[in-house]
């Protein structure tokens, strides 16, 4: 359902890898040194160890143990001593501030393209082209002109992420809509009504009215989180759109905002929409989602049957075993509704 842009954040790292501090002038005999460091350890199979230290954002609240099968193969495979330090996401950017405060950065992390051009303007990174071509494996799918991106003619200071075109999806609880004798909804009134049965109508049986139709946060500054399945049905751009030619952010979609808060003023109004979403942090929905007292949700693929994901169906039927997500296509906008969008879904 969401639809990626490609390339907006780079990998930066440092160090012993392929990137690092420095001045600028010192750049260029630290590539030299690590271009040269590069080629002897491809040489020798790996037969040095290597300590890497590696920080990762987590959306879901935690991370690997050091323990993990997936750590003890890496580092037997590449003979390296891998340490994971897992930051949760609503916390990330201010870690990072921290780190580059007390130059104290790990190996490898991720950073987002705003502290990657302030940083990379600074003379933080090493430029590490001259690293590259020891390492085929890492550039042989990345076209130059993704490398470009973010960094000055002839240098580079990070290694792009790639990300899928399409990740998330819309679930919604099947058992709630089968006791409640609903359909699953195809346009964003029957989803407003599903959402105030879902609320109002006592699905868990429990005999309160403690469930909540959908949720979202604002957390870490972000524009609500797990609602894309609506934005995009009301029209709103993800990131940009084009218009007669010309390219218009979001921000700016003053029509369509407006029918897209209009629509969640009123759920809020009524209680469909979580009462808690302005102090919720960026996994409160899931956690939600997991307590039985969320029905609608938008979660990654391939979390929604996976042990221990945060969301996910095994984690809520530790609550209600009967409890069991569906999936399906997000809601199409109508064209005769002032909530919604004129056009195509």
């Amino acid at each position: 359902m969401k639809k990626w842009i490609k390339s907006t954040a780079a990998m930066a790292l440092t160090a012993s890898l392929l990137a690092g501090c420095g001045s600028p002038g010192s750049t260029a005999s630290k590539a030299e040194d690590g271009a040269q460091q590069a080629s002897t350890g491809a040489a020798d199979q790996f037969k040095e160890k290597l300590s890497l230290n590696l920080m990762s954002i987590t959306y879901e609240g935690g991370g690997w143990p050091d323990k993990h099968p997936m750590i003890d193969y890496l580092n037997k495979k590449f003979n390296v001593d891998l340490k994971f330090q897992w930051v949760p996401s609503d916390s990330y950017t201010e870690k990072l501030g921290v780190l580059a405060a007390s130059n104290s950065f790990p190996d490898a992390f991720f950073i987002d393209m705003n502290n990657f051009l302030k940083w990379r303007d600074k003379g933080v990174f090493l430029d590490v082209k001259p690293l590259l071509g020891n390492y085929p494996n890492l550039t042989k799918d990345i076209k130059p002109e993704t490398f470009a991106i973010g960094n000055p003619s002839g240098k580079i200071y990070g290694v792009p992420v790639y990300t899928p075109e399409t990740r998330d999806t819309l679930v919604i609880r099947k058992d709630w809509l089968d006791k409640l004798g609903l359909k699953y909804p195809t346009n964003t009134d029957e989803l407003y009504n599903v959402a105030k049965a879902f609320a109002k109508n006592d699905p868990d049986g429990n005999g309160k009215e403690d469930t909540v139709g959908f949720s979202t946060s604002i957390s870490g500054g972000t524009t609500f989180n797990n609602l894309d399945y609506l934005k995009f049905a009301f029209g709103l751009a993800n990131g940009w759109k084009e218009v007669n030619g010309a390219l218009v952010p979001w921000q700016v979609q003053n029509k369509e905002l407006k029918d897209f808060l209009g629509y969640l003023r009123k759920a809020y109004a009524e209680g469909v929409l979580d009462k808690d979403f302005a102090v919720n942090k960026n996994n409160d929905p899931s956690v939600k989602a997991e307590a039985n007292k969320l029905g609608i949700h938008q979660l990654v693929a391939t979390a929604i049957y996976a042990e221990g994901s945060s969301g996910s169906e095994l984690n809520i039927k530790k609550t209600d075993p009967n409890a069991q997500w569906m999936t399906g296509a997000p809601p199409k906008g109508r064209l005769d509704t002032r909530y919604s969008r004129r056009g195509e879904p």
